[in-house]
């Protein structure tokens, strides 16, 4: 029996929102997400849909980084950019700013240290099948 949180079902439920709302807001790490720091890792797959993602006026990118330095933040964007990546906001979200809140709010958020493979998929999933 499958559990109510099985990928298949999500990676649905997120095409579902896409298609049922004005935007997706994708979360972003950047530390081994984006910019590899340990030599035995590989981020050239998540670019890749990262600029599919820039590509498509639905889809909205937050970088998150504990960062909050004019410079390490404008580095980062600089960084992404020149990799064909487009960051609509850094520690900020449209959805924070319409309910004037802090609390973060993701459609799928990528993170290499809160499951970035399924994450990875469900978006890919997303932007293959919309």
């Amino acid at each position: 029996m499958k559990h109510p949180f099985n990928e298949e079902r999500c990676a649905r439920r997120l095409l579902w929102e896409y298609q049922n709302y004005d935007r997706l807001i994708v979360g972003v790490d950047f530390d081994n997400t984006i910019k590899t720091v340990k030599p035995d890792s590989s981020c050239d797959e998540l670019i890749d849909l990262l600029r599919r993602c820039s590509e498509d006026p639905k889809i909205v990118l937050c970088l998150w980084t504990i960062s909050e330095n004019y410079q390490e933040l404008k580095d980062k964007y600089d960084y992404c950019k020149s990799l064909g990546i487009q960051l609509d906001y850094i520690n900020d979200s449209p959805f924070l700013a319409e309910l004037g809140g802090n609390k973060k709010f993701f459609n799928v958020l990528l993170d290499d240290r809160a499951g970035l493979e399924s994450a990875y998929n469900n978006l890919k999933y997303v932007l293959d099948n919309k």
